[in-house]
């Protein structure tokens, strides 16, 4: 199993709960996995506690209290660490949001651009603008790019933008376009 990375305690409030309850742990003889048995969680999930890699929680710090007999020890310190400059519902996201290689979006309602035909792009604006005139349906399922070249030229099977406009912003509901400056 390989040794956990030292960190300096007081580097951060999360870093000095990490340290805290490594420190418990250790002089109660007992390792990660161990500890993790006693609590129902893993001993990975442990050690991303004492390395400050997850945000500690206030009812797993209560347990850890119990256990070790603590007081309210690692408590105080979880009230301590959990502080954060954005509001607490929002704080989770926000630490993950630095953390993250990429920011990507998912619609499981959208196909996406490869697999776009001109099928598929009128039944969308059909059951996304249901009182929408043949004609627009018509013009929103044409392969036409911004540019007045057509797709099909390049795609003759079909694929195409769905509701396409510039700067990638997606039409206004009611069929009015957006002025772009």
């Amino acid at each position: 199993m390989p040794q956990p990375k030292e960190l300096d305690p007081y580097t951060n409030p999360r870093a000095f709960y990490g340290s805290e309850l490594r420190r418990l742990r250790e002089a109660a003889g007992l390792s990660q996995d161990q500890l993790g048995e006693r609590v129902f969680c893993s001993g990975s999930y442990i050690g991303q506690f004492e390395s400050a890699n997850r945000r500690p929680q206030i009812d797993m710090s209560r347990i850890f209290d119990q256990l070790f007999g603590s007081g309210e020890h690692l408590e105080r310190l979880c009230r301590l660490a959990r502080k954060s400059k954005v509001a607490s519902y929002f704080a989770d996201a926000a630490e993950l949001q630095e953390r993250a290689k990429s920011i990507e979006e998912y619609s499981s309602l959208v196909v996406p651009g490869l697999l776009q035909t001109e099928a598929y792009t009128r039944a969308l604006t059909q059951a996304a603008q249901p009182f929408a005139t043949s004609s627009v349906v018509r013009r929103r399922g044409s392969r036409k790019d911004p540019d007045g070249s057509g797709t099909a030229a390049r795609f003759p099977n079909g694929p195409h933008p769905v509701g396409h406009c510039p700067r990638g912003r997606p039409p206004r509901a009611g069929g009015r376009s957006r002025r772009h400056g």
